[in-house]
């Protein structure tokens, strides 16, 4: 009796380290029977590098990643038409254009907690020197309209006096409402 439960103990354990192992286990020594097939997809030449340096650098990381491994895991087909193969697509998009446009004005951006505050402190200063320059612009067009609504006023005076159709003094009108 004692054998039997010293038995049903050991399975118990055995099922448990199964169940929280087991699958890692498996993946470890039955994945990767076949290698991955990938071929390249979309291909932007807007990033400035050619297809075979892409391929290359391609090549370069399926090698990192089978060394440790010992076998093949992925394989570069040409002409792969299957929905299986691993499609790479290479696209220029939005992103990476914001990216060019920092990188034009000096700005590099690098994926830390550092960069993050260093362009969320030059945002701050660019939003603050943009809304100051606006707010004077606000000030001055409301200014110009003020100055041009009383020339409007002035001319259609002058042109009440004077029957509407003579010609003024244009040069003094202008320079009393253009001060």
């Amino acid at each position: 009796m004692k054998n039997l439960i010293k038995v049903l103990v050991f399975l118990a354990i055995l099922g448990v380290v199964w169940y929280q192992f087991g699958g890692a286990i498996l993946s470890r020594f039955l994945s990767c029977k076949n290698p991955i097939v990938y071929t390249l997809g979309a291909f932007d030449t807007k990033f400035g590098i050619s297809q075979k340096y892409f391929l290359s650098a391609l090549a370069d990381a399926e090698a990192i990643w089978e060394k440790p491994f010992g076998k093949e895991l992925f394989a570069y087909k040409t002409d792969e038409k299957s929905d299986d193969s691993l499609k790479i697509n290479l696209v220029y998009d939005y992103r990476q254009e914001a990216t060019s446009k920092l990188a034009s004005l000096g700005i590099v951006v690098e994926d830390s907690r550092d960069s993050y505050e260093s362009l969320k402190s030059k945002l701050t200063v660019l939003k603050t020197e943009y809304e100051k320059a606006k707010n004077a612009f606000d000030g001055q067009v409301k200014i110009f309209n003020q100055k041009q609504l009383a020339y409007e006023e002035e001319v259609m005076s002058w042109n009440k006096k004077r029957g509407g159709l003579r010609k003024i003094n244009t040069t003094s009108l202008n320079r009393n409402v253009w001060r």
